[in-house]
């Protein structure tokens, strides 16, 4: 037969346990995860320092030869999203 002690010390040692789990769920969505992509980003601009609408970009990922390619907008800006990690060129 269980003592009264030791039962008080099962009820404690849970109680403990639930409040941890409580708290490492409650803290899950603050918890960000790494990502393996990035983005580039820029603005192509002439030799006075205007901007060139309508340029192509291209970004070629070294290691893996992946190309992406973008076309600046009105105000020469441009995004290439989804790059994997490494040297672009």
């Amino acid at each position: 037969m269980r003592s009264a002690k030791s039962t008080l010390d099962r009820v404690e040692k849970m109680g403990c346990c639930s409040i941890a789990i409580a708290a490492l769920l409650a803290l899950a969505p603050c918890l960000n995860a790494q990502v393996l992509y990035g983005s580039l980003t820029g603005s192509v601009t002439d030799s006075t320092g205007r901007s060139v609408p309508n340029a192509r970009i291209d970004a070629l990922n070294v290691a893996t030869g992946i190309a992406r390619q973008a076309t600046s907008d009105d105000r020469g800006g441009y995004l290439i999203s989804d790059l994997q990690q490494g040297v672009i060129r």
